[in-house]
């Protein structure tokens, strides 16, 4: 049994057993004053009852001088009085104004004066004496005795003498034993039956918990696939959800660290890659040189043009390293100042021009209709565009075109004429190092377009790509709707 367990146990337990203690404590004192209560009752009216009978028994003109004289000249005195104790069991006594007592001993009838009595059953005789009914019941060394009184009239209502009962309360002791006896009996079978209940309920409360326990452990140990499939409309069941959703997080955590060492791994192999023909023939060059290998001035500046050429490639690569490595830092914050898009369409287009004069390629702009403002980075999206323009000339024959425009939505377009690509080459361009077919000129790190989806990403920037093999290819830049505006 768990320690949560036993303490909800010994809680339960705890309560019920408080409650029983409770229950039964109040149940007997409820049922003790409902028999006391019903036999002071029965006491009241049984001394009423006899003093009516009496009343029709005594003549007339009796007096209270004489009462228990005339009393005892009745015939049937000794048997009323018997019969009454028979059918009662309870002890009769008649009593007159001066304190004369009649009263049956051993089925003898008895007359004495100033029986002493207890101070209870003197005030219910003094009561009944000046004319009132009344019952008292009150504890003694023996038990409880219950004292009762009614007055006995005349014919002319005046108040000749008393019917005086006293009972000793043995059998209301008697019940209410049998009755604790029953209860505490009752309370036991009742007290072992919720103890085995809180025992199951218990265990039954504790199990999604310890469940859960288990759960955080195997997650502990690196089990991150398994659930709780606990569901319960409660706080634990919101636990259990959020367990679950922990190990959802975790596996995805997981899955974005395997996926991070697996690109670590792949960025330092293309890295490796990428320096190693540079380096590789600087060095070459550079030990043909220092050995006398080339003597000729004419390969002597070829081999220093050789060696200039991968070291300005080397320099291209480290920036655009730098470059990609910065924007990808959260902690480096990108300027959020309003950008002209015709003003930046506008000065890339002259570079980009220049760029495709060079390979006989003719470029087609057109000015936008509207001024399109965003909120961001002027040189950073000057080099996005740069970058996709680039990567246009670059892959477009001579003779063919390349369009640089704006729609009436604000969106950047750039569509070349070029070789193409298929949807699977699409879906690798904005990775590092990646590069699209062959013949490609030396010069390129095959960072272009990683550094240009980073920029696009800072700047919430949509890059759409649509390209058929031998047909060409088209960028389509959209701006988020909330950065962009236009000014009249």
């Amino acid at each position: 049994m768990s320690k949560l367990t036993s303490k909800l146990v010994i809680m339960f337990s705890a309560v019920i057993l408080s409650y029983a203690v409770i229950l039964v404590y109040n149940f007997s004192h409820f049922t003790a004053d409902v028999l006391n209560t019903h036999h002071v009752d029965i006491i009241f009216r049984g001394a009423e009852n006899a003093a009516e009978t009496f009343e029709r028994m005594l003549p007339e003109d009796t007096r209270p001088d004489n009462f228990i004289q005339t009393v005892r000249n009745l015939g049937n005195v000794e048997y009323s009085l018997a019969m009454l104790s028979d059918i009662s069991d309870y002890s009769y006594s008649l009593c007159d104004q001066n304190g004369e007592y009649l009263y049956l001993n051993e089925d003898q009838l008895v007359q004495k004066n100033d029986i002493a009595l207890i101070p209870e059953a003197e005030t219910v005789r003094d009561s009944a004496l000046a004319g009132e009914s009344s019952c008292l019941e009150f504890p003694t060394k023996e038990g409880h005795i219950i004292a009762g009184a009614a007055p006995i009239h005349n014919g002319q209502g005046e108040t000749v003498g008393i019917l005086l009962i006293l009972h000793q309360a043995g059998d209301s002791a008697a019940m209410q034993s049998k009755i604790n006896r029953f209860l505490f009996g009752l309370t036991l079978v009742v007290l072992l039956l919720l103890l085995l209940v809180s025992v199951f309920m218990s265990f039954r409360f504790t199990a999604p918990i310890r469940k859960i326990t288990q759960i955080a452990n195997e997650l502990a140990h690196g089990n991150l696939s398994i659930q709780t499939n606990i569901h319960q409309k409660d706080e634990i069941g919101q636990l259990a959800y959020s367990m679950d959703q922990l190990a959802i997080e975790l596996r995805k955590s997981k899955e974005i660290q395997r996926n991070e060492a697996k690109m670590h791994d792949n960025f330092l192999a293309d890295i490796s890659h990428e320096l190693k023909t540079p380096v590789t023939v600087i060095r070459g060059s550079l030990e043909s040189l220092a050995d006398g290998v080339i003597k000729d001035p004419e390969d002597v500046a070829a081999y220093y043009q050789q060696m200039l050429a991968e070291s300005q490639y080397l320099q291209k690569l480290i920036q655009d390293l730098l470059m990609i490595s910065t924007l990808k830092t959260k902690e480096f914050k990108i300027k959020q100042e309003p950008v002209h898009l015709s003003e930046v369409m506008s000065d890339t287009a002259m570079s980009a021009r220049g760029m495709a004069m060079k390979k006989k390629i003719q470029f087609v702009t057109q000015p936008p209709e509207n001024d399109f403002v965003i909120l961001g980075d002027y040189e950073l999206i000057r080099k996005l565009l740069m970058l996709i323009l680039d990567n246009a000339v670059k892959y477009t024959e001579s003779g063919k075109s390349i369009y640089y425009y704006q729609t009436d939505r604000g969106e950047i377009v750039i569509q070349d004429e070029g070789a193409g690509m298929d949807q699977e080459a699409v879906s690798h361009i904005f990775k590092r190092f990646y590069r699209q077919g062959k013949g490609i000129e030396r010069g390129s790190s095959g960072m272009g377009l990683a550094i240009a989806k980073e920029i696009a990403v800072r700047h919430q920037i949509e890059i759409q790509v649509e390209s058929t093999v031998g047909m060409g290819t088209t960028f389509t830049l959209v701006f988020p709707v909330d950065k962009i505006s236009v000014e009249n």
